[in-house]
């Protein structure tokens, strides 16, 4: 084997992942971030339309980061993609339904892998990079800007975004940067409630499909869905927010940096 092919091997690439943080101790958004990613590629790979499963993936977000820090407290978050990538690709044998368990059975099969054992033996040895220093609070700062800019421009040009988990709205909350006022999130919450009702009375010619609508429906109608409706009403939000600054001409770069450049000059 030559020395690019033992640099570009599984095994090498999970002695590299291994360096990083662990999941247990990153920021809660990096954590949902990765998982959210993974996740999505996922269904995508398994020829699964992410944005027709919203409320699975938005649900697996929620739920994941818990089942990770609880169970497999030593998961470096660097390993998450890879764990899932090849669980989809049945490195861990057959599964049914991409949902928590197949989730956790991924990461949990990877995490007490041989390949893993021996790459954490490897990591022993002298030949990898020393392991790179955790961001400084500027650069988290700096990394979930870059992520809302992501979001903006990709909003501005394809007239969509799918914020899995609501990570963007939450850190765009988190920064004081959501404009709106009571009356209006009285408003928007109306909205997400109607648009959801709408979404879950379409006609459907597969029974299972079929069913999952009539329950989600049924649990709206009686008041069980508010989680459903928070994270709907904060995709509206996102939307609405996002197409004033577009109208507006608005940098978001500059946007999102002007409270800190003026907090600089008091």
């Amino acid at each position: 084997m030559n020395t690019l092919q033992a640099a570009t091997s599984p095994l090498a690439e999970l002695r590299i992942a291994l360096q990083g943080q662990k999941a247990i101790n990153a920021q809660p958004s990096q954590l949902e971030y990765v998982l959210a990613q993974a996740m999505a590629k996922a269904f995508a790979d398994m020829g699964l339309k992410a944005d027709e499963r919203a409320d699975e993936i938005n649900y697996l977000v929620k739920t994941m980061p818990a089942e990770v820090c609880r169970h497999l407290p030593g998961i470096k978050l660097t390993e998450i993609p890879l764990a899932i990538n090849r669980g989809v690709l049945r490195a861990f044998g057959d599964f049914y339904g991409l949902n928590v368990a197949t989730f956790m059975h991924f990461l949990s099969s990877h995490y007490h892998s041989s390949a893993r054992a021996e790459a954490i033996r490897q990591q022993q040895t002298p030949a990898l990079p020393a392991a790179p220093n955790q961001p400084s609070p500027a650069e988290l700062a700096q990394m979930r800007r870059n992520r809302i800019i992501t979001a903006f421009e990709q909003y501005k040009t394809t007239g969509g975004y799918t914020d899995y988990g609501s990570l963007v709205f939450d850190m765009l909350n988190e920064m004081g940067k959501i404009p709106f006022d009571e009356q209006r999130e009285a408003q928007i919450w109306q909205q997400a409630s109607q648009n959801l009702k709408a979404r879950y009375s379409r006609v459907s010619v597969y029974p299972d499909e079929r069913a999952k609508l009539r329950e989600s429906l049924n649990q709206l109608l009686s008041g069980d869905a508010q989680g459903k409706v928070l994270t709907e009403a904060k995709r509206i939000a996102l939307f609405e927010l996002f197409d004033d600054l577009i109208l507006s001409g608005t940098d978001i770069g500059e946007w999102l940096t002007l409270d800190e450049r003026v907090k600089s000059k008091e």
